[in-house]
């Protein structure tokens, strides 16, 4: 196995990257990092964070020894490329992501929870179509620019194997 592990997740909102993240970073003994809580401020999606404060906290993650790293923001990713060790893009078509989103549901903790439920569904429908750092474009881009290691996801892939792609190269 590399001796240090720096891997990006990147994909649509319910592709999974969350739970892949976690899973690993379990398997891995090392820290995981949603991109969504180095974004928003506590308290839900309504206020982020100072740009001053995500790039700071990025720095501090980029020279962590290992880490796994997933969210929908490319533009928060892009810093972390030229440290990365491996690169997996969850490229999975929209019904599996709407699947997701339906399994995980509105939370319950987040104020107008329903009301935000359905605007994210819009939100990631749209993640085909749109541009932005939040896009498919985007994020195949960062792909195809990665030089390390490099995984394409059309499915889901069992935690075995994506750790076994880790150690090998070879999913």
């Amino acid at each position: 196995m590399p001796t240090v592990i720096r891997l990006v997740i990147l994909g649509n909102s319910g592709s999974g990257k969350s739970t892949l993240a976690r899973h690993l970073s379990q398997h891995l003994g090392m820290e995981s990092t949603h991109l969504d809580e180095l974004y928003w401020m506590p308290g839900g999606f309504e206020c982020r964070r100072p740009q001053e404060e995500i790039a700071e906290r990025l720095d501090v993650l980029s020279q962590s020894e290992g880490w796994v790293v997933e969210g929908v923001w490319g533009e928060m990713i892009a810093p972390l490329l030229p440290v990365a060790t491996h690169f997996m893009f969850l490229d999975l078509p929209w019904t599996v992501c709407l699947q997701g989103l339906k399994e995980r549901g509105p939370d319950p903790s987040v104020p107008h929870s329903h009301q935000r439920f359905y605007e994210l569904l819009s939100w990631a429908e749209a993640y085909f179509s749109r541009g932005g750092s939040c896009s498919r474009t985007c994020h195949l881009t960062l792909f195809n620019s990665f030089d390390g290691r490099k995984l394409r996801c059309e499915a889901r892939l069992p935690v075995e194997q994506v750790l076994r792609w880790l150690v090998s190269g070879r999913a």
